[in-house]
């Protein structure tokens, strides 16, 4: 099996006109509140078949089918409601050996597991045969950037919800909050992090990825969470009290 790429976004290699002077989204982003937070998640309405597309589910494997549809059982319907840009239309799920958007474009020229809203579409590309909890970190991330325009990831940085758990996790934006509204590329904020050690590999150096990995874990094997980061997982079960 080739080496597959556990990519955050298809936010770098590619990008669209307005991207490519490094300014691409204006000041005064608007954020909507968090209203829905106000019922707990397993009492709020079960989210519209349509807002999860599953592209040419039959040519899935039987394994890619089985975990992607156990990753979407540990979600309370509250959840499910909440993933990815709904400005966007539905979330597209698609399982290729190729790393391909829905365009058939390859962000990363290889294969590679990403959630992407580069095209103007909510997109989880994944490749075959992954794990639920691999699925699950790339739906936090469409949970994660719910509020952010197409491809401006830098501007979750700006949402109220990721301010908090980046407070309670250990994270800090050092980068302006003038300079923030102009950045679309999160790689491009400068960050500290004054955190324990919990991650090894990529989530450790992204806060984007933190959140993703740790809801992951929350949903797939919350007591993990628990041993691994008390404050994670305190933040999350806060966030998502049933």
């Amino acid at each position: 099996m080739p080496t597959i790429l556990f990519a955050l976004l298809a936010a770098t290699p590619w990008r669209d006109a307005a991207a490519e002077g490094g300014d691409g989204v204006a000041a005064g982003i608007e954020l909507p509140g968090l209203e829905s937070a106000a019922l707990p998640y397993a009492e709020q309405p079960a989210p519209a078949i349509e807002r999860l597309v599953m592209v040419q589910a039959e040519t899935w494997d039987a394994t890619s089918r089985r975990n992607i549809e156990d990753a979407l059982a540990l979600l309370p319907s509250g959840v499910q409601a909440e993933l990815g840009n709904p400005a966007l239309g539905p979330i597209f799920i698609l399982v290729n050996s190729e790393g391909m958007t829905l365009s058939g474009r390859q962000p990363y020229g290889r294969a590679a597991n990403f959630y992407s809203t580069n095209e103007g579409r909510n997109e989880v590309v994944l490749y075959p045969n992954q794990s639920p909890k691999t699925a699950l970190h790339e739906l936090g991330h469409a949970f994660n950037l719910r509020r952010t325009q197409p491809g401006a990831y830098a501007q979750v940085f700006l949402d109220p919800e990721m301010q908090a758990f980046m407070a309670a996790a250990g994270w800090r934006v050092l980068t302006s909050t003038e300079t923030l509204r102009g950045l679309r590329d999160h790689t491009h904020v400068e960050l500290a992090y004054d955190g324990p050690s919990v991650w090894t590999q990529l989530s450790r150096n992204d806060p984007l990825e933190d959140f993703a990995n740790s809801f992951a874990l929350y949903f797939v094997a919350p007591d993990d969470l628990r041993s691994l980061s008390p404050a994670r997982y305190d933040w999350f079960a806060a966030r998502f009290a049933q």
